[in-house]
């Protein structure tokens, strides 16, 4: 998918805990968020910037939106949890927590776009529909739209090796012993599941 146009903004508030947002919730999100466009305008995949990080995000979601049933419910659920750089497209993630009800059912994308603020119904759609790459190919298709899923996956597990070795190295062994121990379970995990993500 050819990007280009009018960028939003990349280096948004980490949204990985965030609640999902439905059209009409109070506080949705929006363009004008940041003071930089009107609030009435839809966004599209034309405004998305053409970075690397966005470009996997608007990848993740594309395999996402169109072959749930391919990708996986739990690694969909997994990657729902991912922190994502491009604020317009952790709009349509927040839309895909709050429609996780009908994952895998018929009205999967018109669930997540009825769940996103209405200027974003439009990006939501076209993520639904624009082409992916393998799409002649039944098999090489399942194989891109989990391995592009799981990179996403990926890319948040190494954030979070490289923040827990930054608090581990800020710990004291000795004096914080229970805390040390703590981040080293946690360490442990995350490199479990970046094992799990390779296999």
């Amino acid at each position: 998918v050819q990007t280009a146009g009018r960028s939003m903004p990349a280096d948004g508030a980490d949204r990985s805990g965030g609640s999902p947002q439905g059209r009409h919730a109070q506080g949705g999100h929006g363009p004008d968020d940041d003071g930089t466009g009107d609030a009435s305008r839809s966004m599209s995949l034309m405004d998305l910037p053409t970075d690397l990080a966005t470009r996997l995000e608007r990848d993740a979601l594309m395999a996402m939106l169109q072959h749930p049933e391919l990708v996986g419910n739990d690694l969909v659920m997994r990657a729902a949890q991912v922190t994502f750089v491009n604020e317009s497209l952790a709009v349509v993630r927040d839309g895909v927590i709050g429609s996780m009800d009908a994952l895998g059912g018929a009205d999967w994308l018109s669930r997540v776009a009825l769940e996103v603020p209405e200027s974003f119904a439009t990006l939501v759609k076209q993520l639904g529909v624009a082409p992916l790459p393998n799409r002649g190919d039944a098999d090489k298709l399942a194989v891109y739209v989990k391995g592009v899923t799981a990179e996403l996956v990926g890319r948040d597990l190494l954030r979070r090796k490289a923040d827990l070795i930054g608090r581990l190295q800020r710990t004291d062994a000795t004096h914080e012993r229970e805390r040390y121990q703590e981040i080293q379970r946690e360490l442990m995990q995350v490199e479990a599941e970046r094992r799990a993500l390779r296999e």
